[in-house]
């Protein structure tokens, strides 16, 4: 067997090497959804020191921002929360997230939150399994 061949048939057998292992990785690779992390707070809000998601809209009675909200939030936020000095926020954790618009895991639930008032939420308002 002369160089050559001898070059080809040793690619070969680890190109079919390489393409049984990967075949086999993606095999087993479990399939989840996109994106695969997601922010703990909708976008622009902040993050109290007990793991509350502080609605930036008003950040006191006299200085409020201009990002809107559709619809009332308030009322249809698991795990809402009045704080003191006329802040909002609610629980990102809160149980009944699980449930919120007939979901079946908490992230779909939140996806339902952030749709229906129009709020971008990073790795939630684009999440695909549900």
């Amino acid at each position: 067997m002369d160089f050559n061949k001898t070059v080809i048939l040793v690619l070969s057998v680890l190109l079919i090497i390489t393409l049984v292992i990967f075949g086999g990785l993606i095999r087993t690779n479990k399939k989840t959804g996109f994106p695969y992390t997601q922010d703990y707070c909708p976008k622009l809000w902040n993050t109290d020191f007990k793991g509350n998601c502080i609605n930036p809209i008003c950040i006191s009675n006299n200085e409020c921002n201009s990002l809107a909200i559709t619809g009332d939030w308030r009322s249809s936020t698991p795990g809402y929360t009045k704080f003191d000095a006329g802040l909002a926020g609610f629980n990102p954790n809160h149980e009944d997230w699980e449930t919120y618009g007939g979901a079946t895991t908490s992230i779909c639930g939140k996806k339902n939150w952030a749709n229906e008032h129009d709020i971008d939420w990073n790795g939630i308002s684009s999440y695909n399994s549900c």
